[in-house]
């Protein structure tokens, strides 16, 4: 498994695994799946701003991750006290950008 970054509109915006580039690219381009729906506000996280993390329009790109992007899923996953507990520690991604976490309310 290696790191990658998903990108919109050269962006980096969240760092997630997977087996090689062809693997990435169709984490990305999953219609609804996992990666989209962590994006569109469905997981519960947006902008600081309170706009989403993605427009649900706009392209978003793989890539392989830089070594510090790396570093920084590494520590994310480290520090989720629920990976003890996961299957598979892959299994994890982390916003590289500011994000907040919606109400019960919103």
């Amino acid at each position: 498994m290696r790191t990658y970054v998903a990108e919109i509109n050269g962006e980096a915006v969240i760092a997630f695994r997977a087996e090689d580039d062809d693997d990435a690219y169709d984490i990305v381009n999953e219609e609804n799946g996992g990666l989209q729906l962590g994006l569109n506000g469905a997981a519960g996280f947006m902008r600081t701003d309170g706009k989403p993390l993605w427009d649900g329009e706009s392209e978003i790109k793989a890539r392989p991750a830089t070594d510090d992007e790396h570093k920084r899923w590494l520590k994310g996953r480290d520090a989720d006290a629920g990976m003890a507990t996961q299957d598979d520690p892959d299994d994890f991604n982390v916003y590289l950008i500011p994000t907040s976490q919606l109400d019960d309310d919103d």
